[in-house]
């Protein structure tokens, strides 16, 4: 894996400019000094182009390898003649840098008109890649361990990787159809008692957006192709030169109008209901949140709300894609519930929203293992089980995840909560549950093998996600917070039976890799060999360890005829069909 750290206004400059005086370097650990010549530097810049290219540099290194965007941006630095040459794996932009500096042009910018493109006039360019070198210095001064900063930061709360293109394109492109999927077909098929709520909240959506589910998705299918999926394939070679999709080296590819993209009018209506100009964002920044991000990520969360800029009433840009996807995907439950008429329910919400995920969930374990192997026990124990002559597999399912604020505070302790919450809550009077009556997962795994009664069979409690939670092996390393809850709640099963920690991006590329009558023997060799490895090298992530291995190929007919992107597209674009069962 190759490590990259940031490059920082220390690497070019002997000294620092603030209000006419010239400051020592060591005044940099002052974060409210670097605020100050930030601001300083952003005052006198356009706000509205500033915004705007700072999201085009956040696409780029989205949808570019990390390799790629660190010449970019070094290249950049020399143009503007910042031209020392720093050796290392150091990368000039990234994600957290870009979206930090928008929301300090967003509040702190002041309607200058000094511009950072265009014409030989390069001050207004230096200003900002100095503000930006001093965002990474800001970075690189937060305090605390540091390897713990790196997984919850890197590896759980940036799944999939923002500068992984080709990893993450496939992820993103599995999620859309599974979400489609979901509210397509199983939402309709649930009875009315189950799905009057979130069917409620859809069409209370439909109608504020203008636009039905389909359409929806027909967007964001769109807009996902155009910025990410083209790019990808094109540098696999794969679309034959097509000049289609976002392309750094052609600034018009990159924003939102309507001669950019086909059926223009749909794409056009979710973008203006998503997207806000730079005074809404700042009244959007001002509200008040019941758990509120501190610090260097105070605003994030409203970038996720609000993913789309608007530049003036024709042109629009997407300030960061990886929320824009998860916000209609993952994401979508909390698009429906803040709809106004649902805010009062939302509990009732999140249990049916779990009920619908939880029988996607069911469908995934019925193509992987068969639908004859697998045992439901709804309300009396596992959510599945899967049983043969050696092994006995005990599945337990959950919507459930970190909160935003505790994966986007620099500080892990409410992280850390979440965790005990998650795995560990003892019921409604738990100090760190937040009124959560349920029991903890772990809690309710140890309840099944204790009750499981077939010892003399291998035993493997699996706990299944719908969003990447992270691997029992990278949260221990918070404290021992998994060993340390178990000894305290004493869940002696658990501790003989170390549980398997999978997400639902886990189980897909998993019905990818095998067969129904090979997938139990083939999980449980996965199972041992991902126990056995360095964990570490595969970024703790069970599918990136089974797909690398040297026979890994897809080949379940059944997966490539559900996630056929070319027949989802066909199912969007076709206006009088109903959703075709797309597997088998």
């Amino acid at each position: 894996m190759n490590i990259m750290t940031y490059l920082v206004f220390e690497d070019f400059f002997s000294q620092v400019e603030k209000s006419g005086l010239a400051l020592p370097l060591s005044c940099l650990g002052d974060g409210q000094v670097i605020d100050d010549v930030i601001k300083e530097l952003i005052s006198g810049l356009d706000p509205i182009e500033a915004i705007s290219y700072s999201s085009f540099w956040n696409m780029i290194v989205q949808h570019c390898d990390p390799d790629e965007s660190a010449l970019l941006g070094r290249k950049e630095l020399q143009a503007v003649g910042f031209g020392k040459d720093i050796p290392g794996n150091k990368v000039f932009v990234h994600r957290d840098c870009l979206l930090h500096i928008m929301s300090r042009i967003i509040m702190d910018g002041n309607d200058g008109n000094m511009r950072i493109t265009g014409g030989s006039d390069r001050r207004g360019t230096r200003k900002y890649y100095k503000s930006l070198l001093l965002v990474n210095s800001k970075v690189n001064s937060i305090t605390g361990n540091a390897r713990q900063t790196l997984l919850k930061d890197h590896f759980i709360r940036d799944y999939p990787l923002s500068y992984a293109p080709q990893a993450t394109s496939t992820i993103f492109k599995n999620r859309l159809q599974r979400y489609w999927h979901i509210y397509s077909q199983i939402l309709p098929s649930m009875n009315k008692s189950e799905r009057e709520m979130v069917s409620k909240g859809v069409r209370a959506l439909e109608k504020d957006s203008g636009l039905s589910l389909k359409e929806h998705y027909l967007v964001l299918a769109g807009v996902l192709s155009w910025f990410l999926i083209l790019p990808v394939e094109r540098r696999k070679g794969k679309n034959g030169g097509t000049s289609l999709g976002f392309d750094y080296r052609n600034i018009n590819s990159f924003y939102i109008r309507k001669n950019n993209f086909p059926d223009a009018d749909r794409l056009m209506c979710l973008i203006e209901y998503l997207a806000r100009d730079k005074n809404c964002m700042q009244e959007h920044f001002a509200k008040n949140r019941r758990d509120a991000v501190c610090g260097f990520y105070r605003n994030f969360q409203d970038f996720f709300d609000r993913p789309i800029f608007k530049i003036d009433d024709n042109s629009f840009c997407v300030l960061d894609l990886k929320f824009f996807v998860e916000g209609l995907c993952s994401g979508f439950l909390w698009r429906i519930a803040d709809m106004a008429s649902l805010q009062h329910n939302l509990q009732d919400l999140k249990g049916y929203y779990g009920q619908l995920l939880e029988k996607y969930f069911i469908f995934l374990l019925d193509q992987i293992f068969g639908q004859n192997r697998v045992h439901k026990t709804p309300g009396q124990g596992a959510d599945a089980v899967i049983e043969t002559d050696d092994y006995l597999l005990l599945f337990e399912f959950t919507t459930e995840y970190y909160r935003f604020a505790s994966l986007y505070n620099t500080a892990v302790v409410s992280f850390m909560k979440d965790i005990k919450r998650l795995l560990f809550n003892q019921g409604k009077n738990d100090p760190d549950g937040r009124e959560k009556k349920d029991k903890g997962k772990f809690l309710k795994l140890n309840e099944y093998l204790n009750t499981s009664g077939k010892q003399e069979k291998e035993i493997i409690p699996i706990l299944v996600t719908e969003n990447y939670l992270g691997d029992y092996d990278l949260l221990n390393q918070f404290d021992n917070v998994l060993d340390q809850g178990i000894q305290k709640c004493g869940l002696t099963s658990i501790k003989k039976h170390k549980p398997l920690i999978l997400c639902l991006d886990d189980l897909e590329i998993l019905w990818a890799l095998t067969n129904k009558g090979e997938a139990v023997g083939d999980f449980v060799r996965f199972f041992h060999a991902w126990e056995l490895t360095n964990k570490g090298s595969c970024l703790y992530e069970f599918s990136s360890f089974i797909s690398s291995q040297d026979n890994a190929v897809i080949r379940n007919d059944d997966y490539l005829n559900f996630f056929d992107y070319s027949k989802f597209w066909g199912e969007l674009l076709n206006e009088e069909s109903t959703p075709e069962k797309r597997h088998g």
